[in-house]
């Protein structure tokens, strides 16, 4: 099996509540840092089929493809993993410059989890994010694979140092799904619910390590050791070091 661990980097506040109530977020695909993720323009819709009738029209054909690529992207939350722990880069941009914390988790174990009860499920198992340059796009009609795993599983080269892996809910049920929002509404405003964040509950067994920033402050490092001693005592632990010899980390175990 390939990836048998994946990894969640957070900052301390976020990888504190995620061991404390062992779930995982899931995050609305419109609310990415990228805004080309998930965008419905990744796939060439132009297309049409056309018969001697000419009915449907082509161009209705193609506006009701895009509407249904569009709603994909509006209707699915997404938890995003990856395959490595000692990612400079991920340490630098997702946990906090080095003081938050990153999470292995049994990517096998989580998939049971996440499917069960969920309402309609993509992507139960995790799928790897595709990076690529700006090439012809797919052609909703005809292309030889799945257009809506390539929308929500493609990404330009420059995130490429992310080697993400993809969890996703579409259409997550809130009664089979614990959510909060992201914020609080300003007076008079209705909140977008696409704003909401989703929180599968997932079992003790999911969560396989953990490995601590090499610049995560001691207090918040012996809060999460506090955790991990409560409610996960034979998880792995690790604390990142620098080694300056390679431009990378040690992952040096932390014992009783």
């Amino acid at each position: 099996m390939n990836n048998p661990v994946l990894y969640k980097y957070l900052d301390f506040k976020g990888a504190k509540l995620m061991l404390e109530n062992q779930n995982l977020q899931f995050t609305n695909a419109t609310y990415f840092n990228d805004p080309f993720d998930c965008h419905p323009g990744l796939i060439d819709c132009a297309n049409a089929p056309r018969n001697e009738y000419n009915w449907p029209p082509q161009d209705f054909l193609s506006s009701k493809a895009e509407s249904k690529l569009e709603n994909l992207r509006n209707e699915t939350w997404i938890s995003c993993l990856t395959k490595r722990f000692d990612n400079p880069l991920m340490w630098s941009f997702y946990a906090s410059n080095h003081q938050g914390v990153c999470i292995g988790i049994n990517r096998e174990v989580l998939a049971h989890y996440i499917n069960a009860g969920l309402g309609f499920m993509a992507i139960g198992y995790g799928e790897e994010v595709e990076y690529r340059d700006l090439l012809p796009r797919p052609d909703y009609f005809n292309a030889p694979l799945d257009v809506f795993k390539y929308q929500l599983c493609t990404k330009g080269k420059q995130w490429a140092h992310e080697e993400e892996v993809r969890f996703a809910i579409i259409d997550p049920s809130v009664n089979f799904v614990s959510y909060k929002q992201n914020r609080e509404p300003e007076k008079g405003e209705v909140l977008d619910w696409k704003e909401v964040r989703f929180y599968p509950k997932i079992g003790v067994e999911c969560f396989h390590s953990i490995y601590l920033g090499c610049k995560i402050p001691y207090k918040e490092k012996m809060e999460i050791l506090q955790v991990v001693k409560k409610k996960y005592p034979k998880m792995a632990v690790y604390q990142m070091k620098v080694n300056p010899t390679k431009f990378g980390f040690d992952a040096v175990p932390i014992s009783d």
